[in-house]
């Protein structure tokens, strides 16, 4: 029987809480084909077990990793090629990510515009850029005008220097609707950057709040604002966090950590220390489940 193994992510715009029925049927159906899954957080493996029905021996969770040798943290805020906002005197929050409504950026600019309008000093100090392209940048970019703020907000596009990119930021804001564990905010992290990001998918594994950075409701464009406020009144605490950010993701989320996790796994599997009619059984089992 050939060794099969089946990495779970997360959900998207069809299914962004793990709840529609279809989806899980779906994966009962082709859970027969498959050796060993590998969740990467704590709530996906929650879901294999409990909405799936995939047995606790077939399921590893395995958190990414992030290369913390290429992402490192800056001297200060670091000019960026083609930025408008590489003023030393500003505060730049960032984000990266594709244009897809499940990434959130509608509600980061709501909530970057609300701060701006509630508070002066932000107003002349505070710019916001978004990397990444996607089907979106219309919509957004149309959002950008009607909240006043288009010389306050920068679109970057795809860019291929994203490390540098990071460093050309003083605060990562990530306000996704959903997620699995996000390689970009353990990049952020990685980099040295206070972090805000929704409470939703693998986030609260990653982000320890208050010490390495601010949780958020997802939705929630006053406590978006408020968090973005907050970090940028508070240079020092904001600092504190990029440099706790930072040493969590060498303690428990580097690259070397995830790769020997993933050889043990293969190395386990090749042996055949699963049995493939105990493997058979579950999947039955599974199967069977409403």
């Amino acid at each position: 029987m050939p060794v099969r193994i089946h990495g779970e992510h997360g959900w998207d715009n069809f299914d962004r809480d793990g709840t529609n029925r279809t989806y899980q049927r779906v994966r009962r159906l082709y859970s027969v084909f498959v050796s060993r899954y590998v969740a990467l957080s704590r709530r996906i493996e929650s879901y294999l077990h409990d909405k799936v029905g995939i047995g606790a021996g077939r399921v590893r969770r395995i958190c990414n990793g992030v290369d913390a040798r290429r992402f490192v943290p800056g001297q200060g805020r670091e000019p960026l090629p083609g930025s408008p906002f590489n003023d030393p005197s500003l505060i730049v929050f960032g984000a990266v990510g594709r244009l897809q409504a499940v990434k959130g950026h509608a509600d980061l600019i709501r909530a970057f515009g609300a701060l701006v309008r509630r508070d002066p000093e932000a107003a002349r100090g505070a710019r916001l850029a978004i990397v990444g392209g996607g089907p979106l940048q219309a919509e957004l970019t149309a959002l950008v005008a009607s909240e006043g703020i288009v010389d306050k907000v920068w679109f970057a596009g795809e860019r291929n220097d994203i490390p540098e990119t990071m460093r050309a930021f003083d605060v990562f804001v990530q306000p996704s609707i959903s997620e699995g564990i996000s390689n970009t905010l353990l990049e952020a992290m990685a980099s040295g950057l206070p972090v805000i990001a929704t409470e939703v998918g693998g986030n609260p594994e990653l982000v320890d709040a208050g010490r390495t950075g601010l949780l958020v409701r997802s939705g929630d464009i006053d406590g978006l604002a408020t968090a973005m406020g907050q970090l940028y009144h508070e240079p020092d605490r904001s600092a504190a966090l990029g440099r706790a950010g930072r040493e969590r993701v060498l303690a428990e989320f580097s690259l070397d950590a995830m790769v020997g996790a993933y050889l043990a796994l293969y190395h386990e599997m090749l042996s055949g220390v699963s049995a493939p009619r105990e493997l058979a059984v579950q999947s039955r089992k599974a199967l069977r489940r409403k």
